[in-house]
């Protein structure tokens, strides 16, 4: 329901929605569940490392408490995502 509210929010523009489905489909079946899961999966962890890896490259915004405390919130959530079990 989440991803269907957020791609309806999003029609105007700032990025694609990830399905194209009927406004009286109000639930997602188990097997769209599970690839949304897969996905998030693999592409999270990489999604943070690279955003990580992007506040740690920018000298004037490395010094900035504020920067620090996301980059810390994003390590410590790659970390939590790379020790769940599969």
């Amino acid at each position: 329901e989440f991803l269907h509210k957020l791609s309806k929010h999003n029609q105007g523009g700032g990025f694609a929605s990830v399905t194209s489905r009927p406004e009286d489909e109000s639930e997602a079946t188990p097997l769209v569940l599970v690839q949304v899961a897969s996905f998030l999966r693999r592409e999270l962890p990489i999604r943070l490392a690279h955003r990580i890896h992007d506040l740690s490259r920018v000298a004037y915004l490395q010094d900035m408490k504020s920067v620090q405390q996301v980059k810390d919130l994003y390590t410590t959530s790659f970390l939590e995502i790379l020790s769940v079990d599969k």
